[in-house]
């Protein structure tokens, strides 16, 4: 089965509905970072996320929720393949008052 290929969009989270059927919280293109918070937060991935063809996420694609990472994705979930997501993810992370001293 062929999947499709996706990056995190914006503040969206897309839950990973393989892991909540297994009772797990994860977000589609997020990776869990205990430091950001008391409860710990889930920044975008820098690397692109496979996931099976279902209707979730292909809504998520077309919605805006997801970015499609590649044509063949955007062409399935039949929106406008953009290569550079829009600018989001391209700018090295910023470094925090903290990180500089």
């Amino acid at each position: 089965m062929k999947k499709l290929r996706v990056r995190a969009r914006g503040t969206a989270m897309v839950p990973n509905m393989e892991a909540l059927d297994a009772g797990a919280r994860r977000f589609i293109g997020r990776v869990f970072d205990p430091t950001l918070g008391p409860a710990g937060g889930w920044p975008a991935s820098p690397d692109i996320t496979e996931v099976p063809r279902r209707a979730e996420y292909l809504f998520a694609v077309r919605d805006g929720d997801l970015w499609a990472a590649d044509e063949e994705t955007a062409q399935f979930c039949g929106v406008k393949f953009d290569p550079s997501f829009g600018g989001e993810g391209e700018e090295p992370a910023k470094k925090s008052k903290k990180d500089k001293e």
